[in-house]
């Protein structure tokens, strides 16, 4: 993947003693906030040896030795592929992006930030994307889809980093009401890219009213509820044709005793899809099986 004699195998480009470099993951909204956000993927998702990685972050370290046995300046280094993130389920919020990270060494890579941040700008302005900064680092943010990336300096070695999602990115540049349809096998969306259509040519939907249905559920659940795990239940029920996942209401029940406590929440959950007529029927079966979901594999009592 990167480097001449450096080899990436498939799932072992994370961990194996390599750090998360950086303070942050980037494009999955506001959930992976710093260091701990990738702890916890690597924690929970792995099965037989092998971990889904949550950011490329890691490919760093490889290129900072790269650039020790090369020595010299002012090289430009990028790596690309599909990393995963336990994220809640929001309309620009994707579980799984193609990320793209570049590392460049130059002199004074706190002065290059800057101008390379402006560069980006002024390429993308006319996509509504704008700069912003916090805790040492250029953000790269567009409307409605939130952040897209970040830039910021590798005092370590004199270098300059560069993460983008590039699933929002696209959906960005050419106008796609929704994230979803980059995963989508439909024809009529392929074939719109396989001209390689100019910057200019924004996507145009299929539909331009899709039906959407709202549901609400509600349920009762004990000191191990765990939200990460509702949300993945939903994602799987509804087939990825849920795009909004919000918290109503919640109570808790202290009449009981203290080690017996429950908690009950009433989610409000939004079915739509981009890609095909989603009717009210099939939206209710898909309701109706994610209720038997939550009573059979996280023993909720659904009210």
């Amino acid at each position: 993947c990167v480097g001449e004699g450096e080899e990436c195998e498939g799932e072992e480009c994370v961990g194996e003693g390599e750090e998360c470099e950086g303070e942050e993951c980037v494009g999955e909204g506001e959930e992976c906030e710093g260091e701990e956000g990738v702890g916890e993927e690597e924690e929970g998702v792995g099965v037989a040896g092998y971990v889904l990685r949550p950011s490329l972050l890691p490919q760093t370290a490889i290129l900072r030795r790269e650039r020790k046995r090369r020595e010299r300046e002012e090289v430009l280094h990028g790596v690309s592929g599909l990393v995963f993130q336990r994220v809640h389920i929001s309309p620009w919020s994707p579980p799984a992006f193609h990320q793209l990270l570049l590392w460049g060494a130059w002199p004074k890579a706190s002065q290059s930030v800057p101008d390379l941040g402006r560069s980006l700008e002024r390429l993308l302005t006319r996509y509504g994307l704008s700069l912003a900064e916090e805790q040492g680092s250029l953000w790269l943010a567009a409307e409605p889809m939130g952040r897209l990336g970040r830039l910021w300096a590798d005092d370590l070695a004199d270098g300059v980093s560069v993460c983008l999602n590039l699933d929002l990115l696209a959906s960005l540049v050419y106008s796609l009401p929704d994230w979803r349809l980059l995963w989508s096998p439909d024809p009529r969306f392929l074939n719109h890219f396989l001209l390689r259509p100019l910057l200019e040519q924004p996507f145009r939907p299929f539909s331009l009213f899709p039906q959407r249905f709202v549901y609400d559920i509600s349920f009762w659940a004990g000191s191990d509820w765990q939200e990460a795990e509702f949300h993945a239940v939903v994602r799987e029920a509804s087939r990825e044709t849920v795009e909004n996942v919000t918290l109503v209401d919640t109570y808790t029940q202290t009449d009981t005793h203290p080690d017996l406590t429950h908690t009950s929440y009433c989610y409000r959950l939004t079915y739509r899809s981009h890609t095909h007529a989603l009717s009210h029927t099939h939206a209710l079966k898909l309701h109706t099986h994610l209720q038997h979901l939550l009573s059979t594999r996280m023993h909720l009592t659904v009210r």
